[in-house]
């Protein structure tokens, strides 16, 4: 799903589903899960300038999760492959 539609749904619907798969979820994962989001950083911003090598941009989007760095963002000069 594109960004702007995750950030769309309604507050009402989010809950609701937190609700409904809430009781499928054990209480340690779920203290984990919020742990991790409460470390994540909306103050760091990664960028890819023309990566040549998915594998290392998918170790490297791996790596950023871990350190709780949510957005990356990608340039990417098409006429540079040419």
């Amino acid at each position: 799903r594109q960004q702007s539609e995750l950030l769309s749904l309604s507050p009402a619907l989010v809950r609701k589903s937190i609700d409904v798969l809430s009781p499928f979820v054990q209480p340690k994962r779920i203290d984990r899960i919020e742990q991790v989001l409460n470390s994540r950083t909306r103050h760091t911003r990664f960028l890819f300038e023309n990566p040549s090598n998915p594998s290392n941009v998918w170790a490297c989007l791996r790596t950023l999760d871990s350190f709780g760095i949510q957005y990356v963002d990608v340039i990417v000069h098409s006429e540079s492959y040419a």
